[in-house]
């Protein structure tokens, strides 16, 4: 029987919301977010799915023959790995500038790898080792295509990360020096802080959401949403396409909002540079500024809801285990998912601003590149006109200029109707007095 398939019977048997379920991984979490959070049962399930997903994301795992045979045996292949995921966390933790290679040697000595000489299974131990990596902190997503001097990723056409594959000798070095050479992992706002220092009117930079909402993107812009599977490509623009590339798993943000979480202390060294901005920033900011963004983009107007609701939802969830769709918790919440989608709904939108500055510091230049994109359309005809609400004062003087000059003009044509019958009457009553 095939791994993905015994954990769908295993799963079916075993329910997916049992007390002995979420113990069985409570390790796990605790380790993964620092156990300073506490975590409904929702985003406990929606992540295990994911993770889930992850791991057989090319079909079969195959890398279950370099686990060593006496590793968590009698369990499903999904919590073999799992557990495999926990000894690298609690690695990690205990040595966070620790080496793929020096992680290999730590887990081969505790009898979770199988200890080898084979230069064809020491590959597939490294591979694994980065893929878990890339699984556990969503910088990058592990190519299912393995190469005997390189390390490769995928990034679903967007430019983050720059680089796709890196020489497999950094395996040897640092796990914050192997991140790195993949080029910018995490939008780090650098550049918008030296902006902001050396502009001021930068620093007042406003994102309006009447111009960023996802109806305004999609009908004005003509923008594609496409949902992945990392932290570094979220909000990167593609004007070409044109397409907008979100991260479709906040959860993920939610759970590493703190700064004894896992990706935090593998990006500890990336923001010690960042104290250029007020108070600094940290991976918290960055993961509340991903959640916030989702604000921006689908919730505070009705029809960006509405969009969410019907269509992007489907698109950013994930497969569960019988193929079902699964929908992340914080995502639905981020995007007003249980809010209304009525006309009739007043009090919209719920907030009409977002400051660079203060609520995007680090995101803000992705947002700002956006926003110049859709600032420099104009709208082309009749229907472009009456779905372009990005300046409102301007929507509802050009449509009631429009209206009332339509009034206008029909009473001119109803005067001339009825002048031009009066004469005509007239004329007809001149003639009959004339024959008598």
């Amino acid at each position: 029987m095939a791994p993905h398939q015994q954990d769908v019977e295993h799963g079916s048997q075993a329910g997916t919301v049992s007390h002995s379920y979420h113990q069985q991984h409570r390790v796990f979490f605790d380790l993964f977010t620092g156990g300073s959070i506490q975590i409904e049962d929702a985003i406990f399930e929606y992540f295990v799915e994911r993770m889930r997903s992850l791991i057989y994301t090319g079909g079969d795992c195959e890398y279950l023959p370099v686990l060593h045979t006496e590793f968590e045996t009698g369990q499903t292949p999904f919590q073999r790995l799992f557990r495999l995921l926990c000894a690298i966390l609690r690695i990690a933790r205990a040595t966070p500038a620790t080496s793929i290679q020096r992680l290999r040697q730590r887990l081969t000595q505790d009898e979770v790898l199988l200890q080898t000489c084979s230069p064809a299974d020491v590959l597939l131990q490294e591979n694994l080792l980065f893929s878990s990596i890339g699984w556990l902190t969503c910088l990058y997503l592990p190519s299912q295509h393995l190469d005997s001097e390189t390390f490769r990723i995928e990034n679903a056409g967007a430019k983050y990360p720059p680089r796709t594959s890196i020489n497999i000798a950094k395996a040897q070095r640092p796990m914050d020096e192997l991140l790195s050479a993949f080029g910018e992992t995490v939008p780090l706002g650098r550049a918008a802080a030296q902006q902001a220092k050396n502009d001021p009117y930068s620093a007042s930079v406003k994102f309006h959401v009447s111009c960023l909402n996802a109806a305004t993107l999609r009908s004005i812009a003509k923008v594609k949403f496409i949902w992945v599977d990392t932290i570094s490509a979220h909000l990167d623009f593609d004007p070409t396409i044109p397409a907008l590339y979100l991260f479709r798993s906040p959860s993920f943000c939610q759970l590493q909002a703190t700064e004894d979480s896992i990706l935090a202390l593998f990006l500890k060294d990336a923001y010690t540079s960042m104290d250029q901005l007020p108070g600094g920033i940290s991976v918290t900011d960055l993961m509340n500024e991903i959640i916030l963004s989702y604000n921006l983009i689908f919730r505070e107007e009705r029809s960006s809801r509405k969009l969410y609701r019907l269509r992007e939802r489907n698109s950013a969830s994930i497969k569960g285990q019988i193929g079902e769709p699964v929908s992340d918790p914080v995502l639905d919440r981020a995007c007003g998912f249980h809010l209304p989608v009525s006309r009739l709904s007043f009090g919209e939108p719920y907030r009409e601003i977002y400051h660079a500055e203060s609520n995007f510091p680090i995101l803000r230049e992705r947002l700002l590149k956006l926003n110049l994109y859709v600032d420099g359309i104009q709208p082309n005809h009749v229907t472009s006109l009456w779905t372009d609400r990005r300046d409102m004062r301007l929507w509802y003087t050009f449509w009631a200029v429009l209206i009332i000059g339509g009034i206008n003009v029909v009473q001119s044509f109803i005067s001339i109707f009825l002048a031009a019958a009066q004469v005509g009457i007239a004329q007809r009553s001149f003639e009959l007095q004339q024959q008598q």
